[in-house]
């Protein structure tokens, strides 16, 4: 799991990127997000 805030920020930029996929699974976007960020590195 993600240790500080700092953390999540540097890996998914932000908090607006998940809101509207954690209504509908967060499961599912968290894997989004995280290859979202990887192609993004």
């Amino acid at each position: 799991m993600l240790q500080t805030d700092l953390e999540f920020k540097q890996r998914y930029g932000s908090v607006k990127i998940t809101k509207p996929l954690n209504k509908r699974d967060l499961e599912l976007s968290e894997r989004t997000v995280s290859r979202i960020m990887t192609k993004n590195q």
